[in-house]
């Protein structure tokens, strides 16, 4: 088949070979076709191509200012006319067009316009150009487009305000391939179409192998797009907020003795605030049994055994990539869940991961008493936190090994830090292993370092302290009455 596409060359020399016709162009030559690009800017501008020796026209151009392209009225080659922009400048333009030029189809590029004379045509990208670079994703989320409109403008503003805890970037008016590299560079990178349109940047986010995060169109899921599978999809604001809330699971050990009580302290209390992307799993040294919420680790059920729980865990639990961090805590320990996503999401890129520089929480050691490894961990039940990165690699290491090889020590902590001193990180890995270890401070009780000895340093450390440790049932009633208190307070404010 021989084709001839007419469209205006591109303005930007930095973008011109992302133009419609040249990525049209590649397709049908791909496809063994014989294709021809011809229009203002060309350099065969000057020659107007004889129409009737092709077998299709497609007419691309949709803002064609000064009238130079030709009323095909009269050529009887079959004509196609892409409309694009539609939903920008209305569809009569268009349908004015087709009619003076005796088009035989209209493409719509929006299917809310699509009649008898037309098909839809959705948008898409040239995975010649658009792909994955491989570079690091140093930013959390980024905009990469034109901020000319009003509505968009006022989400990314208010993007910017509520999440100040995580990096971001704008880059507008990146074109060509420095918007492939900005894409390339954000973990997550917001869109707004307008109106009805499904744009670009939809298409082309996913095949830079980007997290999409885009508004709600009735017509996504016909295109391929499934929220929560390969894009994050918002429909107001404040899902659009909660869309980038980073994914939590919370790992906590637990035993049969005390878990009936212990595990409704949890779900009645901080559980019941955890972002609905998090997820919690106890472990129980038990087997072939099966609970929501519970993976019964196939070990002893004591304290020593503690270890083989979390190993049995990394062996066995398969959805560790669907997740930004795992928590790891115990049974009688309180949350404060917002306060744990603000201090995962102010770990700078490039706080990697060593015993020489582990992310401490509070710097208090452990001593060396009970265990055969170094002493590189604090209070571990009060809770640590491991990113994507580190528990995968660490899952990779441990495939192989098996409780014979773990100590009976209770000291879950110091054992995970110790299998991590066997594990050679990637490059990009290594940038993105982080590893949190909370205070082990008891709630009202004096048998741990650190502990409040004022009313003032009750109240500081209410206020900032992320989990309490070895908490009673009045100490989890106690600390959901401050927090009612602190929300009563805060409202009588506003």
């Amino acid at each position: 088949m021989n084709v001839l596409l007419i469209q205006e060359n591109g303005r930007h020399e930095e973008n011109r070979g992302f133009r419609e016709c040249f990525c049209l162009q590649r397709a049908f030559k791909f496809n063994r076709n014989s294709c021809d690009v011809w229009g203002l800017g060309h350099t065969n501008y000057e020659q107007e191509p004889d129409y009737e020796s092709y077998d299709l026209i497609i007419n691309l151009e949709n803002y064609d200012e000064s009238g130079w392209v030709p009323n095909l009225s009269k050529v009887q080659t079959k004509k196609w006319l892409w409309s694009i922009d539609a939903h920008c400048k209305g569809i009569l333009p268009y349908l004015r067009v087709a009619q003076e030029g005796n088009y035989d189809l209209i493409l719509q590029a929006t299917p809310e316009f699509v009649n008898k004379d037309s098909l839809w045509f959705p948008s898409g990208f040239d995975d010649n150009l658009l792909y994955p670079l491989g570079i690091e994703k140093t930013y959390d989320w980024g905009f990469c487009g034109s901020a000319g409109n009003t509505n968009r403008n006022s989400l990314i503003a208010m993007l910017q305000k509520f999440t100040t805890n995580y990096k971001h970037k704008l880059d507008i008016f990146a074109i060509g391939p420095s918007m492939v590299k900005a894409i390339n560079s954000y973990k997550v990178h917001f869109n707004a179409n307008i109106g009805i349109d499904i744009n670009y940047r939809n298409f082309e986010t996913i095949g830079c192998g980007t997290c999409l995060l885009t508004t709600y169109n009735k017509h996504l899921y016909k295109l391929g797009f499934t929220d929560g599978e390969n894009c994050l999809i918002y429909s107001t604001f404040e899902e659009l907020i909660e869309k980038l809330k980073m994914k939590i699971l919370y790992v906590i050990l637990g035993c049969r003795r005390y878990f009936d009580t212990r595990k409704v302290l949890q779900e009645t209390t901080f559980l019941k605030r955890i972002n609905i992307e998090s997820e919690y799993l106890y472990l129980i040294g038990d087997k072939d049994k099966s609970e929501p919420n519970v993976m019964y680790t196939d070990t002893m059920d004591n304290y020593e055994s503690c270890p083989h729980k979390y190993l049995y865990f990394l062996k066995n639990f398969s959805r560790l990539d669907e997740f930004d961090w795992v928590f790891f805590m115990d049974d009688d320990t309180y949350l404060f869940p917002d306060r744990l996503e603000k201090l995962l999401s102010s770990c700078k890129d490039g706080q990697t991961l060593g015993l020489e520089n582990i992310v401490w929480y509070n710097q208090d050691l452990r001593s060396n008493s009970h265990c055969t490894y170094p002493a590189i961990a604090y209070s571990g039940g009060a809770g640590f936190a491991a990113s994507k990165a580190v528990v995968i690699n660490l899952q990779r290491f441990l495939k192989d090994k098996t409780a014979d090889e773990v100590p009976m020590c209770g000291w879950s902590d110091v054992t995970f830090c110790h299998w991590l001193t066997h594990i050679e990180f990637s490059k990009e890995d290594h940038l993105n292993s982080k590893l949190f270890f909370m205070h082990g401070i008891s709630f009202f009780q004096k048998h741990n370092l650190g502990h409040p000895t004022s009313q003032h340093d009750i109240e500081s450390y209410l206020k900032n302290t992320v989990t309490f440790h070895y908490c009673s049932e009045i100490d989890f009633s106690q600390l959901e009455e401050y927090l009612s208190t602190q929300e009563m307070s805060n409202n009588e404010q506003k």
